[in-house]
C-alpha cells in the first residue's frame, strides 16, 4: 500500500497493473471485471525470484498453498524480509515469540488457514513495522492488541467475537470484518478511526448493526471513507444530511434481513426489493447510469420509478437490468409513463420477468422510445 495514495487510487493502480500483465499474457483473466485472475506456477515462481533478487525493499517469503501444518522457527528469523505469505495452508499454531525477528516486515498474510485458532500476543511483538495483517478465513476467537496497522482484514473469521483494542489503530485505513460475529459491536471505537477509507461491516445475519447508531454516531466521523458495506437491523429514516454522508462515500452497500442496495455513484445502482426510504432510492437513481433491479413485486418497480421521476426524466441512464420482477398492466394502468422516463437508454436485460405479453410493453411502462 502506497502511503500517499488513497484507497480508490490504489485500486485503480492495481487494476491498471493487472490489465497490463494480462495483455502481456503473464496473467489469465477469469472474468471481465478482473475480480479473479490466474497465474501459471512457472510465472509465479519467476516473479518471486526476480523480486527477491531486486534488493531488500522487495524481498518476500512466499509459502502459500503448499499444505503447511506448521511454520519453522527459521522462516521467521530473517529480519530482511518485507513480506510474508503463508496463505491457504493448514497451519495450526505459530512459532514461539523468541524466534520471530521480523522488525522490517510490513505485510503478514495468514488467510485461509482454517485450523489456526490462536494468535499469541508475543508473536506479533516480533513485527515492529507491520502495516498489513490478513487473517481472513481463520478460526481465531480473539486478536491481541496491534499497533500502527494500515490494513486489518478479518473477513470470514466466524469465531471472532471481539476486535482488538482500537486505541492503537488510529492510522488504520482498511478494516474488513465481513462475516465476523462481533458482539457487542464497538460503535464508539470504530467512530474514532478517523483515517478509515475502507470499512466492511457486513456481519453475519444473526448480528446486524443498529442502523440508527451507524448513521448518527459512526459515519459522520469517518470523513475519509470511500468504501462502506454494512448489515443493518433496519434502515433508519434518511434525511438530506444522511444522503450527503452516503454521497461522500464513492461505493456503499447496505443490507437488511429483507432487502439490499449497492451503489457506486456515477457507475451503477443495484436494488434487491424496494424496502428503502424513497429519498435514498431517488438520489441513487438520479446519479447512476446503470440500473439493476432484482426481486421486485408486482408493479412495484414501475410505480417506484414513476414516483421518483416527478415529471423529470432520467437522462443519464444507459443500461437497465430487471430480474425476478412482475408487471400487470391490466390491474394498474396508472403505472404507464406519460413521458419518456429513460430517453437515452441503450441496453436492456431481462431475466425471469413475468406479466408482460411482449417486451414492447416496457415501452408503455417506462416510455422508452427505443423499443419502438
Amino acid at each position: 500500500m502506497h502511503e500517499r495514495l488513497n484507497n480508490e487510487e490504489i485500486e485503480n493502480q492495481g487494476i491498471a497493473i493487472i490489465q497490463c500483465l494480462t495483455d502481456c499474457c503473464l496473467l489469465e483473466k477469469i472474468d471481465e471485471s478482473y475480480s479473479k485472475i490466474k497465474v501459471h506456477d512457472v510465472v509465479r515462481d519467476a516473479v518471486i525470484w526476480i523480486a527477491n533478487s531486486n534488493g531488500s525493499q522487495c524481498r518476500s517469503l512466499v509459502r502459500s498453498g503448499i499444505q503447511l501444518t506448521r511454520i519453522t522457527n527459521e522462516e521467521f528469523s530473517h529480519s530482511n524480509y518485507k513480506r510474508f505469505s503463508f496463505m491457504h495452508n493448514e497451519i495450526t499454531e505459530l512459532p514461539a515469540a523468541s524466534c520471530v525477528q521480523c522488525s522490517e516486515a510490513s505485510t503478514l498474510l495468514l488467510q485461509r488457514n482454517r485450523l489456526l485458532k490462536i494468535i499469541p500476543t508475543s508473536f506479533l511483538e516480533g513485527f515492529k513495522s507491520l502495516k498489513i495483517l490478513d487473517l481472513s478465513d481463520t478460526s481465531i476467537k480473539s486478536l491481541p492488541s496491534v499497533n500502527q496497522l494500515r490494513a486489518l482484514i478479518l473477513n470470514g473469521c466466524g469465531s471472532l467475537k471481539e476486535l482488538p483494542a482500537l486505541d492503537g489503530l488510529s492510522g488504520l485505513l482498511v478494516l474488513d470484518c465481513c462475516d465476523a460475529p462481533i458482539t457487542p459491536f464497538p460503535y464508539v471505537g470504530i467512530s474514532r478511526l478517523h483515517k478509515l477509507e475502507y470499512l466492511d461491516l457486513m456481519l453475519p445475519p444473526e448480528t446486524p448493526l443498529d442502523g440508527q447508531r451507524i448513521f448518527e454516531e459512526v459515519l459522520p466521523l469517518l470523513e475519509h471513507l470511500t468504501v462502506f458495506h454494512a448489515l443493518l437491523d433496519k434502515c433508519p429514516p434518511i434525511g438530506n444530511e444522511h444522503l450527503n454522508l452516503l454521497e461522500r462515500i464513492k461505493h456503499f452497500s447496505l443490507r437488511t434481513r429483507m432487502s439490499f442496495v449497492d451503489v457506486k455513484w456515477d457507475n451503477y445502482v443495484y436494488f434487491v426489493r424496494f424496502e428503502w426510504p424513497i429519498e435514498l432510492i431517488e438520489r441513487s437513481l438520479r446519479k447512476s447510469p446503470r440500473w439493476l433491479f432484482d426481486e421486485c413485486a408486482k408493479n412495484v418497480l414501475a410505480q417506484t420509478v414513476k414516483t421518483v421521476a416527478r415529471s423529470r426524466c432520467f437522462s443519464s441512464v444507459k443500461f437497465l437490468s430487471i430480474q425476478s420482477a412482475s408487471f400487470n398492466l391490466k390491474d394498474d394502468q396508472g403505472i404507464c409513463a406519460t413521458f419518456d422516463l429513460l430517453p437515452n437508454l441503450e441496453e436492456i436485460e431481462l431475466f425471469s420477468v413475468s406479466g408482460l405479453d411482449s417486451v414492447s410493453e416496457l415501452g408503455l411502462i417506462f416510455g422508452t422510445s427505443f423499443l419502438s
